[in-house]
């Protein structure tokens, strides 16, 4: 998650990226706020190289004016169910139709999306995002499986704070579950 009030904000900016037919850049779930920042960039992309694939699924971008996403020389993967308030713009993709481009959301002093916002539930859809407690995926840092609450605050318990699995298992295939954790 990141917020500033300077005059300049790019919140994720990628300037060089892998290269393959096989592997995949992916940017998900991530909250750029920029609310009183004059030239937001919430994810930009400049040069990459070639075969180079980008995926950007499930991000909040909030700010008074700039762009939420743009692409410039990727090769576009999926851009999907990301959320950003207008007058925010997008540029170097087609819209899939799944992008919230005028979100009602609002954050509360600790950045997390505020009750009724419509970042709640509207990630995506697929059960690969799921949240932690089953719902379909929060747009933003605090949804999916990777969510924020798995590792701030950090308690004077034991505690996993990653676990590693694949996102979806076919019949048949081995299951490999690794797990990261710390007792105080």
């Amino acid at each position: 998650m990141i917020t500033t009030t300077n005059i300049y904000l790019w919140g994720i900016y990628i300037n060089y990226s892998k290269s393959s037919l096989l592997g995949r850049n992916s940017i998900v779930n991530n909250t750029i706020s920029g609310a009183t920042v004059a030239n937001f960039h919430g994810i930009e992309q400049q040069s990459t190289a070639v075969n180079s694939y980008f995926d950007i699924i499930n991000n909040l971008c909030l700010a008074q004016a700039g762009s939420a996403i743009s692409l410039y020389s990727a090769t576009v993967g999926q851009v999907s169910y990301n959320s950003f308030n207008n007058p925010l713009t997008f540029s170097g993709y087609t819209d899939d139709g799944t992008n919230n481009q005028s979100s009602n959301t609002t954050l509360d002093v600790n950045y997390r999306p505020n009750g009724g916002t419509d970042a709640i539930n509207g990630g995506s859809p697929d059960e690969a995002y799921y949240d932690i407690n089953l719902t379909r995926n929060d747009a933003g840092a605090y949804g999916g499986s990777f969510t924020l609450d798995n590792f701030h605050p950090v308690t004077d318990a034991a505690r996993v704070y990653m676990v590693r699995a694949p996102r979806k298992i076919t019949l048949g295939s081995t299951l490999n579950v690794k797990g990261d954790a710390f007792d105080r």
